[in-house]
């Protein structure tokens, strides 16, 4: 039996899935983060370890797969690239691996036509492939510098419109209450010693969609976060002058939360007023379909828009009956 191994590994979780050549999902693996930019070099290569550790006890086979993809963030440069390559071929657990950014995996993992993809996460980003299969990115330069109307980027400066009103800098908000009670704070002054020592990126991007839920009562909030879904907007008008591509699919941790269902409709206006003529659809299908779409590919494997469903839908309901 020849096994397959696909992971998409991003800045809150790490996701293993195997699966055999008649595409049965053998097992599945969950870990700690991956995006070596937020948790270092080891941390990530031990995550993504202990994925692949996990699905293969979930499957009970050994950890010997014949091809291998590992869809990660973080993957900006040749430099990223070599430095996790060379990690990641030293666990020897596969015979031939494919290495490839995170919005590949995305691509990969859409069952409509070819199109741009917006991943709404802890990080952002907006890729796509031109007709001549060159990856194209917007977005997606890290926390620091990057990761425009993510999950991240909405709770750092909610957090900082907090500290305003502790200040005395803005008038009052009652999102002051909801974010001491999230933080179990008593006083809003112990907010920097937890951000910045308490907690990770992915802890901080859970904040998300309770500042979404306020942006409708809140004038401040909602400039926020439309400010964010035009920073998307802008990132798929820049994708889009290079492909010409009119069909958008949302996916990522954020449009799966009821409470940023506002935010996500923000996003499909603000695209639309740039591009009038684009269809913006949620996708619910995880891009660790893409790796392994892409894992089977490397070894002359070209599964149909059909097998890709089926998968695709079983996948789904794995990972619900995991609570992942």
């Amino acid at each position: 039996m020849k096994l397959y191994l696909g992971i998409d590994g991003g800045a809150t979780k790490t996701l293993a899935v195997i699966v055999n050549e008649k595409l049965d999902i053998l097992g599945i693996g969950i870990a700690g983060p991956s995006n070596y930019h937020t948790v270092g070099l080891k941390k990530a290569i031990e995550n993504i370890k202990s994925s692949i550790i996990n699905a293969s006890e979930m499957a009970k086979v050994k950890p010997i797969f014949d091809t291998a993809c590992i869809a990660l963030a973080a993957i900006n440069s040749k430099l990223d690239y070599i430095r996790l390559f060379k990690k990641l071929a030293e666990l020897n657990y596969y015979v031939k691996l494919k290495l490839v950014h995170d919005g590949e995996a995305a691509l990969n993992s859409i069952v409509e036509n070819k199109g741009i993809v917006v991943i709404l996460g802890t990080g952002s980003l907006v890729a796509a492939y031109d007709n001549k299969w060159n990856y194209i990115r917007a977005g997606n330069w890290g926390h620091i510098i990057g990761d425009e109307g993510s999950a991240y980027r909405i709770s750092v400066k909610t957090l900082n419109y907090v500290m305003k009103i502790y200040d005395g800098r803005l008038k009052y908000s009652p999102i002051i209450e909801e974010i001491s009670k999230i933080l179990k704070i008593e006083d809003l002054s112990e907010i920097s010693s937890i951000i910045y020592t308490d907690l990770k990126n992915e802890d901080i991007a859970r904040l998300a969609p309770l500042a979404i839920q306020f942006a409708t009562k809140d004038n401040f909030l909602y400039k926020i976060i439309k400010e964010e879904a035009e920073e998307i907007a802008m990132a798929v008008k820049a994708v889009y002058l290079k492909t010409k591509y009119s069909n958008v699919y949302l996916t990522g941790g954020l449009t799966k939360s009821k409470r940023a269902k506002f935010y996500i409709d923000l996003i499909k206006e603000e695209i639309k007023k740039i591009i009038p003529n684009c269809k913006v659809k949620v996708v619910k299908v995880h891009p660790v379909l893409g790796s392994i779409v892409i894992a089977l590919k490397e070894n002359g494997i070209q599964i149909t828009k059909t097998e890709k469903v089926k998968l695709a839908k079983e996948l789904n309901l794995l990972l619900k009956s995991l609570k992942y």
